[in-house]
């Protein structure tokens, strides 16, 4: 059809839509008593739409998800602003999101609490009548919904202020729809001021016992407003709340509100720039959480060398003790510039964190120019190392290696001796946490992704940083490791609680 023929097809259709509103605008001035009756009942009949409409606005809707069954809820606040997620047991967290005056709640009940495993079918009988496959085209549907029900508000309005006079019909038609339009701009105006607005590295509120646990979307705040974060954030943000609902929800729940003693453990950056960055943020005070001592576990450098001991050290402003251990990247150069700038090196001799007791050795090559790992020397040092062991009265409660390799015979001994302990390491870029008998074994990954050679590329490994969380008290015991986890690939940010038996 051409563009002639489809203008004269669309006039013609006008002229047989107003000729129909003439038509019945004729019949209404001839029967004004059906006039009066049908203002009166479309006046009653539009205040009651309007009251159940919003209702629809603000009820609930549950869906059936890959993951469960997740319910959305928007809710009018002039305060609001925020994205609630409950997390049962552990409370609630609240992200301070949009600036526009609503709340929305995301409900999310896992698959395993769902009744009996219960069918689609069944979920549908139950009041569960959508299905999406998850919670971005879930939250979409919920959008669109009340979207539809705010037009049709719109059209209810367009009802309200249309008065009497001799071309009533006529008003009434176009009133309705202009007020439809202006709800509808209303609506995607909103969409767009919340969406310009988002903030992709919100505020946190934390109620209930999830208050006791580190801060680690604060801390995640101040490293994400620093560096790239990803574009699909919506995506990142809700798989994020379930993950963290699935930990919460699926492991021992760490009880955290007795005095704890909190440290942060960083591990092979490799004079990595960024790597660098990111310590100095999270030691410096910028980040809100509360550590009461830092370790470094090794390749702090990656060559050695003095120069990149000091250029590391002098961009760290700490308010709390630094510990570290030497690795096989280090040299004595580097391990003595260190000192000079007031790293406390550990070497054999027990520290005290508050009443955690914590015992460290350097990886046999930290005073060598070789960096090549060297097992003989590591299996001689792990021999030794238990032999040590044995002339401690008092156990300390946590180890500190860069090589796990160092550790073997004094792994083997506190298993055997059913001694509670605690080993840390790095060498291997891998974050890990493993139980043996009654030792825990916490691999804390790095801080340089894949090290001094990756600098302005994109590396494999993400920037991982642990944070262990210990009870006080004569016999203290790690109660939770906190995972910090940075992936420059895809801009990802995420965090890990493992609650420790």
């Amino acid at each position: 059809m051409k563009g002639g023929e489809m203008l004269i097809l669309l006039s013609n259709r006008k002229k047989a839509i107003l000729t129909g509103l003439q038509i019945v605008s004729r019949f209404f001035g001839k029967h004004p008593k059906i006039v009066v009756a049908l203002k009166t009942f479309l006046k009653i009949f539009s205040i009651g739409f309007i009251i159940f409409a919003y209702t629809m606005v603000t009820t609930s809707s549950s869906y059936r998800v890959t993951e469960g069954q997740l319910t959305y809820r928007m809710n009018p606040s002039w305060h609001g602003g925020f994205v609630e997620l409950p997390l049962g047991p552990a409370g609630m967290v609240s992200f301070k999101t949009h600036k526009t005056p609503v709340n929305l709640r995301m409900d999310l009940v896992l698959n395993k609490d769902l009744m009996n495993g219960q069918s689609l079918g069944d979920a549908w009988d139950s009041g569960v009548s959508k299905f999406k496959p998850n919670a971005i085209s879930a939250l979409y549907d919920f959008l669109f919904w009340r979207f539809f029900w705010l037009v049709l508000i719109g059209a209810a309005v367009g009802i309200e202020v249309t008065n009497g006079g001799k071309r009533w019909l006529m008003r009434l038609v176009r009133n309705i729809g202009i007020w439809a339009g202006v709800f509808a701009l209303f609506a995607i105006a909103f969409a767009g001021i919340t969406s310009k607005t988002l903030d992709r590295t919100p505020e946190v509120k934390y109620t209930g016992p999830i208050a006791e646990f580190p801060k680690v979307v604060s801390l995640i705040k101040k490293i994400g407003s620093d560096y790239k974060v990803g574009k699909n954030v919506l995506q990142n943000f809700i798989d994020g709340m379930t993950y963290v609902t699935y930990q919460i929800d699926n492991q021992p729940y760490a009880d955290t509100s007795d005095p704890r003693t909190r440290v942060l453990v960083i591990s092979d950056v490799h004079d990595n720039l960024l790597g660098i960055k990111i310590v100095s943020d999270l030691l410096e005070g910028k980040a809100p959480e509360r550590f009461d001592a830092a370790i470094l576990t090794g390749d702090i450098t990656n060559f050695g060398t003095k120069v990149e001991a000091r250029a590391f050290a002098g961009q760290i402003t700490s308010q709390i003790p630094i510990y570290m251990v030497g690795g096989n990247h280090e040299d004595s150069e580097a391990m003595t510039t260190f000192q000079r700038m007031g790293y406390k090196i550990l070497e054999g001799v027990p520290i005290s964190i508050g009443s955690l007791s914590i015992l460290g050795y350097s990886d046999p090559l930290a005073s060598s120019y070789l960096i090549d790992s060297d097992e003989q020397m590591l299996k001689v040092f792990s021999g030794d190392m238990a032999s040590w062991w044995d002339n401690y009265t008092s156990k300390p409660q946590v180890v500190v290696v860069h090589d796990i390799r160092q550790a073997e015979g004094i792994i083997e001994k506190a298993k055997a001796e059913r001694v509670a302990l605690t080993v840390v390491f790095g060498h291997d870029h891998q974050t890990s946490i493993t139980q043996e008998g009654t030792v825990n074994l916490i691999g804390s990954g790095t801080g340089g992704a894949s090290g001094f050679d990756e600098i302005g590329r994109n590396p494999d490994s993400p920037y991982s940083f642990q944070i262990l969380d210990f009870s006080q008290g004569t016999n203290p015991k790690l109660l939770m490791v906190t995972t910090l986890s940075y992936d420059v690939e895809s801009g990802k940010l995420t965090a890990i609680y493992t609650p420790i038996n």
